[in-house]
């Protein structure tokens, strides 16, 4: 049975909803500590839970952690070349035809160059409109030994670096639907020199759909609602083991 409702909302208003936990007769039963779920649909979103127990510890609000798609790129090609400062750098065009180039695993512990030689490492990858829909994808790179310059489509996006730490840039607005080409340039500075250790796209996962939840105190619980902008119906459930689910319906006016 929900509690102090008040029927209408205004626009991006908040508004406590407290939750009675009765029994078959009606009462609110003061012992009740049953672990309450929310659900909410229509205009207007969940922002916060309560139940007034000091000594809770559960969340009061849900905060989703990041979570990355992270896909391996694998295949490789690579050639020496001889002007590693070249601009523009033929290699890293995406026109330029790699099919003599030699394979190679970016995963290795060591890389193919000398001290003193260049070389370019090549790759392909494709991504769909919906990998870009909020234009956030990141190149990981294992380790670059040498001083590198890595070309996204033909564009310099980045340069320098080190052999201690990964490498991570943000290639979202440098890519575009369908295949995208990836050019490393490595100036070897010691033997072993190369890409190694691994190459990724990285790409954030869309967030779970929040669970809202408190358990009671004394018999009741609050959910913290916030209506939108547009206004409308907003239907708000409430479930508990053991008990019958209620559903409430509040209604937000639309912002003028």
């Amino acid at each position: 049975m929900w509690q102090e409702l008040r029927e209408e909302l205004h626009p991006r208003g908040l508004e406590v909803v407290t939750v009675a936990l009765k029994d078959s007769h009606g009462r609110v039963v003061p012992t009740a500590d049953n672990h309450v779920t929310f659900s909410l649909e229509g205009a207007g979103k969940i922002v916060g839970v309560g139940n007034g127990d000091p000594s809770c510890h559960e969340p009061d609000v849900y905060i989703a952690e990041p979570k990355m798609q992270i896909r391996p790129i694998s295949t490789w090609k690579w050639k020496q070349i001889s002007d590693p400062w070249a601009r523009p750098m033929p290699e890293a065009a995406v026109s330029f035809d790699d099919s003599n180039w030699a394979a190679y695993d970016v995963n290795a512990s060591n890389g193919p160059l000398k001290s003193g030689v260049a070389g370019v490492f090549r790759t392909k990858v494709n991504v769909s409109a919906e990998d870009l829909q909020d234009r956030k994808i990141d190149l990981w790179l294992g380790k670059i030994r040498g001083n590198g310059a890595i070309f996204v489509n033909e564009k310099l996006i980045g340069r320098g670096f080190g052999p201690w730490n990964s490498t991570v840039l943000d290639v979202g607005n440098a890519f575009h639907e369908g295949e995208n080409t990836i050019a490393v340039v490595v100036n070897a500075e010691q033997d072993d020199a190369g890409l190694i250790e691994g190459a990724s796209l990285r790409l954030p996962e869309k967030s779970a759909t929040p669970q809202w939840s408190r358990s009671a105190f004394n018999g009741y619980a609050q959910v913290i609602v916030a209506s939108r902008t547009l206004g409308g119906a907003i239907r708000l459930t409430a479930h508990a083991d053991g008990l019958k689910p209620s559903t409430i319906e509040l209604h937000s006016a639309a912002a003028k």
